[in-house]
């Protein structure tokens, strides 16, 4: 079995390292044997990234780099392209887990932008976790946290941020409730253990709608399949997932057979300057075509249509 801390790491090392000492020290201990990191590219935060790895092992550790739009090095959590791109990491490493029999994920939210920790809970519900967790630590901890300050500090200093003492320090376990629980007999739950396109549809959804709609099917928990159906549309009502919903619902409720879905994480690769001629030169061809298109149709009806127009515009006189 292999246990896996995944977290976002911003400028506080001690955020990512303070949760992997306390896991291990809590009453019932947990052992991480790999830290992936969701990073930016800033260069701070990449000092940060290489200070956890120095502290628990390179081996130990995987970053993965958020990509902005165009797949370029995101320098901060502010835009849509790099949060989608958080959202598909957080998600891949979730279900990658799920697929491999004995691994577990426990998400550690210090660390990073606040958002980035809410978006990691999000795919914590829909795809399961072994636990969510924040460090609590001492104002003073906090304060020599920064990775400016870390790199000033002799090792013996250090080592007392990156792992606080225990009474200066706390492992707040977040309740988790994954989407599967709060589903009347787990029918739906199934249908999103099944499809990772539906879980991936539902979480888009719900950060689209905020958290006020979480809570909402947080509170129907004890309700009954056709109650939590009958919100589910409502939710979801003129979005541009409603169909594929419906579809999760009628699967669920044995209307419809499941589909055979199967999606692997592949990272964006940047096709070959060639290739990516070719395309532009497809997509030139296509835009001319569309453009032949439309002057045939000027020329067919939009043209008599206009002089007629004019003509009667003008009270001239039809050719007899």
């Amino acid at each position: 079995m292999t246990n896996i801390l995944l977290s976002p790491i911003g400028r506080s090392p001690g955020a990512v390292t303070g949760i992997y000492y306390a896991l291990a020290e809590q009453e019932d201990a947990v052992q991480i044997d790999t830290v992936v990191l969701l990073s930016t590219a800033m260069p701070q935060v990449k000092k940060a990234a290489k200070m956890v790895g120095e502290a628990l092992g390179p081996d130990k550790v995987v970053v993965l780099p958020l990509r902005a739009a165009e797949n370029k090095p995101s320098h901060d959590f502010n835009d849509v392209a790099t949060a989608l791109n958080f959202i598909h990491l957080a998600n891949a490493v979730l279900d990658h887990a799920n697929r491999a029999d004995g691994n577990q994920v426990y998400i550690g939210i210090s660390g990073g932008r606040s958002s980035m920790g809410a978006l990691a809970t999000l795919s914590a519900y829909v795809y399961g976790a072994a636990g969510i967790y924040h460090l609590w630590v001492d104002e003073k901890i906090e304060e020599q946290g920064d990775i400016t300050q870390l790199l000033n500090m002799r090792r013996s200093e250090r080592i007392k941020i990156l792992n606080p003492p225990a009474d200066q320090r706390r492992l707040v376990s977040i309740p988790l409730a994954p989407f599967d629980t709060l589903w009347d007999r787990g029918r739906l739950g199934q249908v999103l253990a099944e499809r990772p396109e539906a879980r991936e549809a539902l979480l888009r959804a719900v950060t689209d709608v905020e958290m006020r709609q979480l809570k909402t099917l947080q509170e129907q928990r004890e309700a009954s399949f056709e109650e939590v159906t009958k919100r589910l549309r409502e939710i979801f009502q003129g979005t541009e997932i409603e169909d594929a919903v419906e579809v999760a619902i009628k699967v669920a409720g044995g209307d419809e057979k499941p589909l055979e879905w199967e999606v692997a994480f592949k990272p964006y690769i940047k096709p070959e300057f060639w290739t990516q001629v070719k395309r532009d030169l497809s997509d030139w061809e296509n835009w001319k075509a569309g453009a032949d298109r439309l002057l045939k149709f000027v020329e067919a009806v939009a043209t008599p249509l206009a002089v007629a127009g004019f003509a009667a515009v003008l009270n001239i006189p039809k050719w007899s």
